[in-house]
């Protein structure tokens, strides 16, 4: 008897251990049910995995109804077997089928369809014995019935269950309850972390979107600040992230008012000495060291952003200076056609200084822009500040007395080539407009406007006069001089002095004037070269270049000349 209690409860153990992987299962997916899902997954594919829990408890629960419906009847049937003749322990067995098929009083003492319940009350396992799927040898129909069981049962909380006065059914009934209670409420809970989640996610993408957008806005505006403000684009990246980190707080910001104030200490000093104010103060060019600041805070609103290409020409040899450029990040090569002059600028370097002491020329209000001594072309893509002629036109017209001031304080500085530069580069544009020194060699040029002197002469003198010796040639700077033959106002007189050096007569006996000249205005300022300047510059170094100068090629100009050569020497005899 003793042996076949322990084989049966043998029997017993190795029928529920199979369940631990069952439970153990429903524990670890509860458990990964919490981790974060991989990806974006959807609401209902979640829900899923989660009411698969209810599929595999009620599966177990299912299990564990049919095997103590088992362990309820054969209890039952043990109880009886103690008080009958010929019954024990050895008729359970599975081998002794005759002994048991002739123990009818099992049935009568453990009736399964009386409703008489005073004799053994089966309680829950009542339905599963009258249906015979006990006795039934059909698998799929054991599975089914039990596992509809428990899903009834466990989603109901075991409400319909009547267990009987056995108190390990009663608490199995508890825990059918308590386990699909806590199966409810745990389904629902993820149900609803899931939708919010979701509801999270969805709003934070929105959000996204909405920054995504925002800084792309900002982004062009920031672009644009820091090309008005001279940073390097370079500096965008580490700008931008503290734009977006002051969105994502804020959700808005004003980028000219605010956006010094959200960056760090160490930007805001680079981004201020970057600024065009900064930028030119630092400049060591002569005249920005010369330049009265209301001047120079003038100039720097007037600078704009510009972007080149690699190899792009920005400024032509030659041709008229259109722009002052202020090389902000990247590098460019300065180059004349000859290539005897080649070197490279980068960031913090300029090109174009003359436009700087342009308004203090004598052809200012005449629109005569200086003249472009070098090409400058791109060797790399180039951010630059540029001041337009245009704007310099503005800006030289409202201080004008201010660029004469820093014209004169270049000439009494130290002369350097580069001031010599500036400050000749006016006059030898003036010394171009006579047709015969077009052609001249820009050193002779040079030379010529270093010596030019200034005078004034009152109205109604006449500065030259016909048929008399020539011992300037003049250039109107202020004021209004008219030929006295033509009545037309001019702006050069005495231009013979050129075709001086050439005539044989040169340097002993001065040309003759063709024409009167005479100051109409109130008053006239003029700049002067003199015969005697010529003298010391037709020299060995330099009447080469004067032969350059075309000679008189029509038939009148030479009758003319010859006359005044005639009338000059007749003068010399008359005076002796």
């Amino acid at each position: 008897m003793r042996a076949s209690r322990s084989l049966r409860k043998l029997m017993n153990f190795l029928v529920m251990v199979q369940y631990v992987p069952r439970v153990l299962r429903i524990y670890l997916s509860c458990k990964k049910s919490k981790k974060p899902f991989k990806g974006h997954t959807a609401l209902w594919v979640k829900g899923l995995l989660n009411f698969f829990l209810y599929i595999l408890a009620s599966h177990v629960l299912g299990a564990f109804w049919y095997f103590f419906a088992v362990q309820r009847i054969t209890s039952c049937w043990q109880h009886v077997c103690q008080y009958e003749n010929g019954c024990g322990p050895s008729n359970f067995n599975c081998h002794d089928h005759h002994t048991l098929r002739n123990i009818t009083v099992l049935d009568d003492l453990c009736p399964i369809n009386s409703s008489n319940t005073t004799l053994f009350d089966f309680g829950i396992y009542l339905s599963v014995l009258q249906s015979g799927i006990l006795w039934s040898t059909n698998y799929p129909l054991k599975f089914s019935n039990s596992f509809c069981w428990g899903l009834r049962n466990l989603s109901s909380l075991a409400s319909n269950l009547e267990p009987s006065s056995n108190t390990w059914e009663i608490l199995f009934v508890a825990c059918i309850s308590i386990i699909g209670l806590l199966l409810f409420v745990y389904l629902i809970g993820n149900l609803q972390t899931y939708v919010l989640l979701d509801t999270e996610r969805l709003e934070s993408h929105r959000r996204k979107m909405r920054l995504e957008r925002k800084m792309k806005a900002k982004g062009r505006d920031v672009e644009l600040w820091l090309s008005k403000h001279g940073t390097p684009l370079r500096r965008k990246p580490d700008i931008m992230e503290k734009v977006r980190l002051e969105l994502e707080e804020n959700w808005d910001i004003d980028v000219d008012q605010e956006i010094l104030s959200i960056l760090p200490r160490e930007l805001q000093d680079y981004i201020e000495t970057c600024k065009p104010l900064s930028r030119l103060k630092n400049v060591e060019v002569p005249p920005f060291r010369n330049m009265d600041e209301q001047v120079l805070i003038e100039i720097s609103k007037h600078l704009k952003p510009k972007r080149y290409t690699n190899n792009q020409i920005i400024i032509k040899e030659d041709q008229p200076l259109e722009m002052m450029l202020f090389v902000v990040d990247g590098r460019v090569i300065i180059k004349k056609k000859d290539c005897s002059s080649k070197f490279q600028r980068r960031a913090g370097h300029l090109y174009g200084e003359k436009l700087l002491v342009w308004p203090s020329w004598t052809s200012f209000h005449e629109g005569t822009r200086p003249i472009a001594t070098e090409s400058v072309q791109a060797i790399d893509d180039v951010e630059a500040l540029v001041l337009l002629a245009s704007d310099m036109v503005s800006i030289g017209s409202r201080f004008r007395s201010d660029f004469d001031k820093l014209k004169m304080s270049l000439s009494q500085s130290q002369q350097t080539d580069s001031h010599w530069e500036l400050l000749t580069c006016d006059n030898v544009t003036m010394l171009q407009q006579v047709p015969k020194l077009r052609t001249m060699d820009k050193q002779v040029l040079k030379a010529m406007s270093e010596h030019l002197q200034s005078n004034v002469y009152e109205q109604n003198v006449n500065i030259v006069q016909e048929y008399r010796p020539l011992s300037m040639m003049f250039f109107v700077t202020r004021g209004k001089v008219i030929n006295g033959e033509t009545g037309r106002a001019g702006n050069i007189f005495g231009e013979e002095l050129v075709e001086w050096v050439l005539d044989k007569s040169f340097p002993e006996i001065l040309p003759l004037s063709t024409c009167t000249a005479k100051v109409v205005s109130n008053d006239a300022e003029f700049l002067v070269l003199t015969a005697e300047v010529l003298k010391c510059l037709a020299s060995d170094n330099f009447v080469s270049h004067f032969s350059k100068i075309a000679s008189p090629s029509d038939l009148f100009t030479f009758v003319r000349l010859t006359r005044l050569k005639k009338v000059s020497c007749s003068i010399s005899l008359f005076g002796t």
